[in-house]
């Protein structure tokens, strides 16, 4: 009679018998249930993800903000150049900066410069703090700040994202968020209650 073991499997002086399988114990399907969870997490990431992008797409002040978060980097690059003028301006007027930023254009500064900024230095004057420093300005205060972007994503809250030259050089992001916490009118109105 044929056998599926191996010849002299069991026999004293030959290959022992493999050992029997373990028992399944109630622990076993532990992988199936980490696998399972792995794939709802999944489900409700891609889910969130989703509802974001639908969400983005629908909202247009939350469009702005993003807007001005992905211009801000070419904006920065173009401050980095504003800063180089000024320098070159001080370094040819004895130490003085210039009393107004339309005083580098054009021989320190091209006046398309600050378009990555939102336009000519111009056009972004109405959003745009120049502050010439002296001696005594520290070196985190902003000389140049624009105004990229100002939105309301939720009701009774400004955001508004700012790009900043510093006196010591560095460019910087800087969000604001302002939240209305009472109007005149409201507080008139509860005084007389």
């Amino acid at each position: 009679m044929p056998s599926d073991l191996p010849e002299g499997a069991g026999i004293p002086g030959g290959t022992p018998l493999p050992p029997p399988p373990a028992p399944r114990t109630a622990g076993s399907g532990c992988l199936m249930w980490m696998l399972a969870g792995c794939g709802g997490l999944l489900i409700l990431l891609v889910a969130f993800l989703g509802f974001t992008y639908w969400s983005l797409t629908r909202n247009q002040e939350a469009q702005q903000l993003l807007q001005g978060v992905f211009s801000a980097p070419a904006c920065g690059q173009s401050l980095l150049q504003v800063r180089v003028a000024l320098e070159d301006y001080r370094r040819d007027h004895k130490g003085q900066y210039p009393k107004q930023l339309s005083e580098l254009v054009p021989r320190y500064l091209h006046p398309r410069r600050l378009d990555a900024c939102g336009g000519t230095l111009e056009q972004l004057a109405p959003r745009m703090r120049y502050t010439p420093p002296d001696a005594n300005t520290p070196p985190d205060v902003p000389v140049v700040s624009i105004r990229l972007t100002e939105s309301t994503p939720v009701p009774a809250q400004v955001q508004t994202l700012y790009v900043r030259l510093l006196h010591d050089g560095r460019v910087i992001l800087e969000q604001v968020a302002r939240t209305e916490l009472a109007r005149p009118e409201q507080t008139a109105a509860t005084s007389t209650r």
